[in-house]
């Protein structure tokens, strides 16, 4: 009788570490993330193909095909396209840039940038040297990045194909577009 009695207790612990060990596969935010982004860039497609013509330069909505993933338009906005009259030269591919970015997810939860507010001011974290070849954030930034003058501040929607793994960006969900709004600031160095 006193053999039964100590076998309980492991009867008892061994069923509890089944039940607890049961995986809980609760839906999370980003489950399914493919879906709304490809949907986000669908309808930035039909904006820009229905688009009126005649609309000022800040109202019009531009894209540009990113050669290094298949099928890919980054789409971008001239956030400041009144002050054209400052704006300097435009970058090469072989050079390094300072800039100030912002980076969001469709759901506009900020991923990553070094200033917060609604423009970069004195205070904000230091511009980024960036080498526009070495695509640190993806080949949808690299092209936009030649594209833009010094000067102009461009809000750019890049599809996930064109975003790559920026190494600023740890823990993205699959499937991510981004949004960046992004100044260029200066060329600081041509190779």
């Amino acid at each position: 009788m006193s053999k039964k009695i100590y076998w309980i207790p492991v009867v008892v612990l061994v069923a509890s570490l089944f039940t607890a060990c049961k995986e809980s596969e609760e839906p999370g935010k980003y489950d399914n993330w493919q879906e709304p982004n490809e949907a986000y860039m669908d309808s930035l497609e039909n904006v820009y193909k229905t688009q009126a013509s005649g609309l000022s330069e800040k109202d019009s909505l531009y894209r540009f095909e990113d050669p290094f993933a298949q099928q890919a338009y980054v789409y971008y906005k001239k956030l400041n396209p009144e002050e054209k009259e400052n704006f300097g030269p435009r970058p090469l591919y072989t050079d390094n840039v300072s800039m100030y970015f912002q980076a969001f997810l469709i759901d506009d939860v900020r991923v990553g940038g070094n200033f917060t507010d609604d423009a970069p001011g004195e205070f904000d974290a230091p511009r980024q040297d960036v080498s526009v070849k070495e695509g640190r954030f993806g080949s949808g930034v690299v092209w936009a990045l030649q594209y833009m003058q010094v000067g102009e501040r461009w809000k750019l929607y890049i599809p996930w194909a064109s975003v790559g793994l920026p190494a600023e960006f740890t823990g993205l969900p699959e499937y991510s577009n981004l949004i960046f709004d992004l100044v260029l600031e200066e060329i600081t160095n041509r190779e």
